[in-house]
């Protein structure tokens, strides 16, 4: 996938923006981002919907998944790919320029 379907990937898809926006600050375990984003969208993430939204970000490039062995257990985190990085460079400068369309909409009034 292009540059520039990643970016309309994500302007279009709320969850994907959000998680590769977390994923920015720190790698994150899987628990880890289904509570944070549950806090940051204010509703239930249901494990099956992250994990499809894990996968095909996972897929186009913008978050890695990763395994790490200790003595005793395996742990397996997702962080931001450098790819990822510019995705959200390139949004931010859109949305600074153009802010998202919430803010645009017209109230409608009922009569």
């Amino acid at each position: 996938m292009s540059l520039r379907e990643s970016v309309l990937f994500l302007l279009q898809n709320d969850l994907s923006h959000r998680t590769v926006h977390l994923l920015a600050k720190k790698q994150l375990s899987f628990t880890e981002l289904q509570k944070n984003l549950q806090s940051s969208l204010r509703k239930v993430i249901h494990k099956e919907t992250l994990s499809r939204n894990l996968h095909e970000l996972t897929r186009l490039g913008l978050i890695y998944h990763k395994f790490e062995r200790t003595s005793q257990s395996y742990y397996s985190y997702y962080e931001q790919a450098p790819i990822g990085k510019q995705v959200l460079d390139i949004i931010a400068k859109i949305e600074h320029v153009m802010p998202p369309a919430e803010s645009h909409e017209l109230e409608v009034q009922t009569t």
